[in-house]
């Protein structure tokens, strides 16, 4: 299958940080993009069966097992928002880097 073929999903994964103003770390819920490959289940000792996703991080391209709750398809709608918040993003930070320039030129 081509990545071209593939479908764009939101997925929720648990990432260590460290607080403002301490050296605690603190687990916090964060929002990434990926690409859905397929679903997989697995049985635990009882018999429970729990679906899971593996999903193409599209920020560093890592195979992820993703619970199936935390995973939601994206319309095409919600991707050409998130690309354009992407591009509006990329400029303010080329404006940015302009204006960093210019200021330590003067």
């Amino acid at each position: 299958m081509y990545k071209e073929e593939l479908r764009v999903v939101q997925f929720t994964v648990l990432k260590k940080v460290t607080k403002k103003n301490s050296k605690k770390k603190e687990t916090k819920k964060v929002k990434k993009l990926g690409l859905f490959h397929l679903w997989g289940r697995e049985e635990d000792k009882k018999g429970k069966e729990t679906f899971f996703a593996l999903v193409e991080d599209l920020e560093n391209g890592d195979v992820l097992e993703v619970k199936s709750k935390s995973l939601r398809f994206l319309s095409e709608e919600e991707i050409d928002a998130i690309s354009e918040e992407i591009v509006v993003e990329e400029e303010l930070s080329e404006e940015e880097s302009e204006i960093d320039s210019e200021e330590e030129n003067n």
